[in-house]
């Protein structure tokens, strides 16, 4: 089936996207994507995702798009110096189990060159004009959009200048959110409502809900050997009952693969344990009592009740890891857990002569057996879990979206067939967006075709004779194409 493409024009940047599938609407993706594309002197994507896409892998339809930071407002995007102008990039996402709020980190920080004038005594200090917030938004059910709620200016900070945010999870069954930053103090926030000044204090005075820092946890004490403000990687998880809070902060001076536990009633450390990761740590996830902790070398399956752990050894004979990133999700109906992983093919050869492999793998939580695994054709950028379903969601860097779900029970023996799809976003499909050199889905271990794919096949070219490759502008009245459609379709 065709590929799905969710940006009109261009790709993703290649670095970790935030996205998330709304806990209410298990079929719509939330993610944050450019503006525009914009690229770099050397060609690379700039890091400016300011806008929330939502997309519905059911229907295959875009949903909607709006701003989480703000955009340029002119298509003037060059300075007077010749450097681009960047919009703030929106690194983290997480929305709340009811689905009605929203929490999201937004960063911005200029290029070295515009601050030079700013530096005292020949000190740099980038974070000292950077521009970090942490924003909370109420769904509003009459637009169908997200509504500003709530912006907090650097909500983590070092002395007097803001530092960036690690990670930000949201509490089960709560509206409360948890951020970790490069201070290593973790932050709890919750929702409050007051009445509005000078309109009653009655049972109908209207009310307004702000935002505020409940709980603050001071982790640099936990950590040995750490120098404070050296936070070079942290993951937070709340367990799927949210009664406890994982913490998994690592210092760029000192690495002891340390795990802590919070009680999410008094947020107080219940108990921590070292040497569970090596290596560069990647993600943190609960499920049901198991900690499950990926980490550029080997992932950790601690069990929080009978305090056993596991490990999961990654490596092959004839791979190695790549720098990439990897991606880690749990799926609690399937009792799965899967890695979006990079391998770098033929460690003999030459660095240039070496070529990228990207993978899904799958593994049971219970057996750690390798459940079942895809190939995929580009790095992937979110790994994502249907909480109501034994899927699992993948997003790449040329914008598309892959399902990978098992054909039968999970077993054992890793044998059964796996099942991939690939969406073809109807908007992109309509105007003719698809970019070249985007190949189809390649076959897995399991069958070639699904039922009602030369439907799809038919209705697809069908379309393609209607639209063809015109673009909007020249096409014809929106009376003319739905007929024309209807006939397509019916024909």
């Amino acid at each position: 089936m065709p590929s799905s493409r969710l940006i009109s024009g261009g790709r993703l940047p290649s670095q970790l996207t935030a996205a998330v599938l709304h806990p209410q609407r298990p079929g719509h993706v939330l993610i944050a994507v450019p503006a525009s594309r914009q690229v770099t002197k050397g060609g690379h994507p700039l890091a400016n995702s300011s806008v929330l896409q939502t997309y519905d892998i059911h229907t295959d339809n875009h949903i909607s798009r709006q701003a989480l930071a703000r955009t340029n407002a002119t298509t003037l995007r060059v300075s007077p110096e010749g450097s681009q102008i960047t919009a703030p990039d929106v690194t983290h996402l997480s929305v709340s189990q009811d689905g009605k709020w929203m929490a999201t980190i937004d960063d911005w920080y200029p290029y070295p060159q515009d601050v030079q004038a700013l530096e005292l005594n020949g000190e740099k200090s980038s974070n000292a004009v950077r521009e970090t917030f942490l924003k909370l938004w109420r769904w509003d059910n009459s637009s169908g959009l997200w509504e500003l709620a709530a912006r907090i200016d650097a909500p983590h900070f070092s002395e007097y200048n803001p530092v960036p945010v690690l990670d930000l999870a949201s509490r089960p069954r709560s509206h409360d959110f948890a951020t970790i930053g490069c201070d290593m103090v973790l932050r709890v926030w919750c929702p409050s409502t007051r009445h509005h000044n000078g309109l009653g204090t009655g049972s109908e005075a209207p009310l307004r809900e702000t935002w505020k820092c409940r709980n603050t946890i001071d982790m640099n004490g936990y950590v040995i050997g750490h120098n404070p403000g050296e936070c070079s990687a942290a993951s937070i998880n709340f367990s799927e009952d949210g009664s406890v809070l994982a913490v998994c902060p690592q210092s760029a001076s000192s690495n002891t693969g340390l795990a802590v536990l919070i009680d999410t009633q008094s947020y107080e450390v219940r108990h921590s344990r070292t040497g569970l990761y090596s290596g560069e740590l990647y993600g943190a996830k609960f499920l049901g009592c198991h900690l499950i902790i990926a980490s550029k070398e080997s992932v950790s399956i601690w069990n929080t009740v009978d305090d056993i752990v596991r490990t999961v050894n990654l490596a092959e004979a004839n791979s190695s890891f790549a720098t990439g990133s990897q991606l880690l999700a749990v799926n609690p109906k399937s009792q799965t857990f899967a890695l979006a992983t990079q391998h770098l093919e033929n460690e003999a050869a030459k660095k240039k002569s070496r070529k990228s492999a990207f993978y899904v793998r799958v593994y049971d939580i219970h057996s750690l057996a390798l459940a079942y695994q895809s190939t995929l054709n580009h790095c992937p950028l979110a790994l994502l879990s249907n909480q109501h379903s034994v899927d699992y969601i993948v997003v790449d860097s040329a914008a598309n979206i892959r399902l990978l779900g098992r054909l039968g029970n999970v077993s054992n023996t890793g044998q059964s067939h796996t099942m991939a799809i690939q969406l073809q976003s109807g908007l992109a499909s309509l105007f003719g967006n698809q970019p070249h050199g985007i190949a189809r889905l390649p076959s897995t271990q399991g069958p070639t075709s699904l039922p009602g794919t030369a439907m799809l096949s038919s209705h697809g070219k069908a379309l393609t004779g209607v639209f063809g490759n015109a673009p909007p502008f020249v096409l014809p009245t929106a009376k003319i194409l739905l007929q024309d459609v209807v006939r397509a379709l019916l024909g």
